[in-house]
């Protein structure tokens, strides 16, 4: 008996794993950030007449009701993170109200805030022109932005890392400072090994990337951007060659 229970509960845990890693590799159709919404369309093999009803309806929650004259569903601006499932279907008008056949099931997927931060820089200050002391000057300095999403992110989901640098309190190119690791995860990382002398304020954006052939829905299209704080490196002067004359 005991055996027959270790083996069935064996089993259970294959099965539950197995729809664990189903469900976290789904690719969706359409992802939503921030305040975006999603308006979503019905299409009929026959042209709707009056009075029909559209009743749209979110699986596991409540139901709308739509005209045949405004068909359409627009899903609220306050999305809680994770699936949203829906459904639609069609009630003729009376006196007959026949129901027709549900829809497929539309799912959308509503990704998390995220907030975005810098490392401190390796080197918080090194020397121009490669001219550090000891046997291996340092010439750079490396920062990391770290995106962390207020829960795990679906398969595909990944972030675009944009630097932006001043120089003295100027704007200045970021090509002309250094380049990062083109890292679409959690991290991405800056290596700066400019050897100007002067004080570099460095800050990063992260904004959602999605599955190809998937839609990103966010306001203005901005892709729900979280962006950092500064974080500065000082390349310090190099002192002036001294010349030696008698006293």
């Amino acid at each position: 008996m005991k055996r027959t229970i270790t083996t069935s509960v064996l089993g259970v845990i294959a099965i539950m794993l197995y729809f664990t890693n189903f469900v976290s590799a789904a690719i969706y159709p359409v992802y939503v950030c921030g305040d975006a919404t999603v308006t979503l369309k019905p299409a009929f093999a026959e042209t709707l007449a009056p009075g029909d009803k559209v009743i749209w309806s979110e699986v596991g929650g409540s139901a709308v009701e739509k005209t045949s004259a405004d068909p359409n569903f627009t899903t609220p601006d306050n999305l809680s993170a994770g699936v949203h499932q829906y459904t639609v279907h069609v009630i003729s008008a009376s006196p007959a109200e026949c129901k027709g056949d549900v829809s497929d099931v539309y799912e959308i997927y509503k990704l998390p805030e995220t907030t975005l931060a810098l490392s401190n820089p390796s080197n918080a200050k090194y020397c121009e022109e490669n001219s550090g002391s000891g046997s291996a000057p340092v010439t750079s300095s490396v920062i990391t932005a770290t995106a962390t999403p207020a829960q795990a992110l679906p398969e595909g989901v990944g972030y675009i890392y944009t630097w932006a640098v001043t120089k003295d309190g100027s704007a200045a190119a970021i090509a002309g400072v250094g380049a990062d690791d083109s890292g679409t995860g959690t991290t991405n990382v800056f290596t700066m090994n400019a050897t100007a002398k002067g004080v570099y304020a460095f800050t990063a954006s992260a904004k959602y990337s999605v599955p190809s052939g998937s839609v990103l829905k966010s306001a203005s299209g901005s892709g729900c951007e979280a962006i950092s704080g500064s974080k500065t490196v000082e390349v310090t002067p190099k002192p002036g060659k001294p010349t030696i004359a008698i006293e």
